[in-house]
């Protein structure tokens, strides 16, 4: 899977955390205030599975994407 990451901050970001199934898959040090990078997913893939990102800046705010779901969250809810 191709992840895909566009953030931009209202500071100088300095991480760039990419979490599926709430943990994280990939840390990535940035040091502007724009950053755009895809990072390939090689890890196993399952049909419940979901990513977001978590961004912080260099004043310490941060900021987290909504998750986006592989197949939908009502594919996973059991109903």
């Amino acid at each position: 899977r191709v992840i895909r990451v566009h953030v931009i901050g209202e500071d100088t970001l300095r991480l760039i955390r990419i979490v599926k199934n709430n943990e994280m898959l990939v840390e990535r040090e940035v040091d502007r205030d724009e950053e755009y990078f895809e990072y390939y997913d090689v890890s196993r893939a399952g049909s419940c599975d979901f990513y977001y990102a978590r961004v912080v800046q260099v004043d310490e705010n941060t900021a987290w994407s909504s998750p986006v779901w592989v197949n939908g969250p009502e594919e996973c809810s059991g109903t």
